[in-house]
């Protein structure tokens, strides 16, 4: 979509890029919610020549990546100063009463009809979602 911000070249290498364009993402309105059904894996490889350059303290390559977000972050909270505050990721138990308030709400104004807020259903229903890295 439009709005979706760009990861900040700045942040080279290894380190904060992945966490700088989350906190952008929930910063610029996007919202986040925890999927019960689903999980991640993350495959096992070798050690990149990037990581062992940012566990290298001799490198100072974390400091600067430290500093610039700290600096990224500074400026991230100035920038929506005026802005709602950033709502956390909802749990499988508000998205579930929220589920059910509209619900609820949908079966009053909707004879027989309900409506919900939460989401698409997974595909297959009982099987959950599974993102490999």
């Amino acid at each position: 979509r439009a709005s979706t911000p760009h990861y900040n070249d700045k942040f080279n290498g290894y380190g904060k890029n992945k966490i700088e364009f989350v906190m952008h993402l929930r910063y610029t309105g996007f919202r986040f919610n925890v999927l019960p059904r689903a999980f991640v894996t993350h495959m096992q490889h070798a050690k990149s020549e990037l990581k062992a350059e940012w566990e290298d303290s001799a490198t100072h390559h974390r400091d600067a990546m430290d500093a610039l977000f700290k600096e990224f972050v500074e400026d991230l909270h100035w920038k929506h100063r005026k802005t709602k505050k950033v709502p956390p990721c909802k749990t499988p138990e508000q998205l579930a009463s929220e589920k059910a308030t509209a619900s609820k709400k949908g079966s009053k104004g909707n004879k027989g009809t309900s409506s919900s807020t939460s989401g698409s259903k997974q595909a297959g229903g009982e099987r959950p979602n599974a993102v490999h890295t």
